[in-house]
Formats: C-alpha cells, structure tokens, sequence
C-alpha cells in the first residue's frame, strides 16, 4: 500500500512537471489572480467542480487567496471535499466566491443546468473560471460538448455572467500536439486509464509505458505553444481558459430568479 502510494504521488508530480495544458491553466489562475488583486490580499471560498486528484489546489491558494478549498466530484477520491452532482451542488444560495471547472464542462450531459447551479451558489459579483476543449478528441469517459471561444462566451453571458477574461490553449500546432498524445495514450492496451481506475500493478506499468511513449510529444507541447504565440491561427486551437463574473441585479436567460 505505501509502494502504490508512493507511486502514485510520483505520478502526478510527473504529470505536473511535463504536461503543457496543466501549466497553460495554471499561468491562467495566476494572471486572473493577479487581475482581480488575488493571492493574500482576499480570502475567497472556492468550489473545484470535478476536481479529481486536485491538481490546481495549490496554484488557486497561491494565486487567488483560495481559503477554504473545496474540492467536489461525482466519485471520491483522495483529495475529494464532498461527493455531489455540480447540477444540484448542497452550497446555500450566494455562498460561495470562486466556483472553478477544469476540462470537465464537456462531460456534463446539461452544461446549461450547471452553469444555472453556478450562478446560484456564487455571491454577487463572484466568479467562474472554466477551461474547456475545443479541437480535442472524445474522452473515454462519456463526453458531451466543444465550445469556440464564442460560444462559451455566449452561453456564459445567456446564463447572467460578464466575461472577465478568455484565452486560447495554444493554436494550430498545440492542438495537433494533444492529438498525437491522445492517439499514443488510445494504442496501448487498454486504452487511457483515468484517475477513478483501480490500481493494480498492471495500472501501474500501463501508466509507466504510458508515459515514456508520450513524453516526446508532451515535451514538443511545450516547444508548440511558443510557436503559436509567434504564428496565430485564431480558428485553431485545442480549447480555452475563461474567468467570468456573476452580473450584477442581472436577470438573463437561465439565471435562476
């Protein structure tokens, strides 16, 4: 047990350190703490919706005065705060200061119901950060919807949020990198095994040639992003950041009333 512990610790330490799409939210939580006065300067109680293993705790308590952190998921896991559904969230109306939603929005069957859910538990003027696909393959878990930068800026705006800040995940050559990713992680065995799978030894080394055949295309993720910083093509790009605010004394399509 503390072997697979250990392992699993090293894991994600690997991941944190060579996966470009992690650093790419995490440089976004860091930008919009420092847009809003973030880090200890406000305490703001925050909602991580599918939160999973947590991997942006730290960079939302560093970066936007996240105190407390509550990590929520339809399954438990080890970093888990609370088990629920993010349509019916167990949160009093206008508690919360920062809901956050990390590549999860495409797995919800009613992203519409969420972002009503959303608006609810949020205090006036409070904000949602999301991130989301837009030129990405189907995950193995179900897997719903793709937004333009557009249409997320639309549904947000439908449902009584003001756009704070959008950015792309990289562009043309980015996206076609996490393309190469998943197509390597979809030929082994088995295919992509998620943070819920059990873990057996097998998983474990699934995981480690996992890693090793990947590693070259992650490390040119890197190498990509600054390419397209250089070479922009606005229509293509793997997915997007957004921070948007709750809307003042606002009643829009969607907004609860």
């Amino acid at each position: 047990m503390k072997a697979a512990t250990m392992l699993v610790s090293v894991a994600r330490r690997y991941k944190h350190l060579t996966n470009p799409v992690g650093f790419v939210a995490r440089a976004f939580i860091k930008q919009s703490g420092l847009q809003l006065g973030g880090d200890s300067a406000v305490t703001r109680s925050c909602l991580d919706i599918g939160a999973g293993t947590a991997p942006y705790a730290q960079a939302l308590r560093q970066y936007m005065g996240v105190e407390p952190y509550i990590a929520v998921d339809i399954a438990p896991s080890d970093s888990t705060s609370i088990v629920a559904d993010c349509a019916q969230l167990p949160f009093r109306s206008a508690s919360v200061d920062l809901l956050v939603s990390f590549d999860v929005i495409q797995h919800v069957p009613s992203p519409q119901a969420m972002l009503v859910e959303a608006h609810r538990v949020l205090k006036e003027g409070g904000h949602i950060l999301l991130t989301y696909p837009f030129l990405y393959p189907e995950c193995d878990v179900r897997d719903f919807h793709r937004w333009t930068l557009e249409g997320m800026h639309n549904m947000l705006v439908a449902h009584g949020f003001e756009i704070v800040r959008a950015q792309r995940r990289g562009g043309a050559l980015f996206a076609w990198t996490c393309w190469v990713i998943w197509m390597i992680q979809h030929l082994v065995p088995g295919q992509r095994q998620s943070w819920r799978a059990r873990r057996n030894w097998a998983s474990f080394l699934r995981a480690g040639v996992l890693a090793a055949l990947t590693l070259p295309a992650e490390l040119f993720g890197w190498i990509a992003l600054g390419l397209d910083k250089i070479l922009p093509s606005q229509g293509v790009y793997m997915g997007a950041c957004v921070l948007a605010r709750k809307a003042l004394d606002t009643q829009t399509e969607g907004a609860p009333r």
